[in-house]
């Protein structure tokens, strides 16, 4: 799951980075133009935009959509298993304060 996230968080800096280039590119040649040509390439840039704006939601909302998934399972197993959930949560906890222990007595 965390390697599909990284794929698609990078597909989607790819083309956010498309779109910006994009989006130099026709500013610069509305510079040179005018008129019609102008109105053509800033109707582009806007669909561009509004591509991008439509992709980035479809996957903020399937990151959601995720996350509400595995809390649920969590709160599933949680409900199912409360003493193995106690004592994930204890080792966890242990593990943690071992290691912020250990750092505080290297960093003098």
């Amino acid at each position: 799951m965390a390697e599909t996230i990284a794929k698609e968080k990078d597909k989607l800096a790819q083309e956010f980075n498309q779109v910006v280039a994009n989006a130099e590119e026709l500013l610069d040649n509305a510079a040179k133009a005018g008129g019609e040509k102008a109105q053509a390439m800033h109707d582009e840039l806007r669909q561009a935009l509004d591509a991008w704006r439509a992709r980035v939601g479809e996957l903020e909302d399937e990151a959601m959509r995720r996350a509400r998934a595995a809390a649920k399972d969590a709160d599933a197993y949680v409900h199912a298993n409360p003493w193995q959930a106690v004592g994930i949560a204890a080792a966890v906890g242990a593990v943690v304060g071992l290691a912020a222990g250990l750092l505080t007595r290297r960093s003098r």
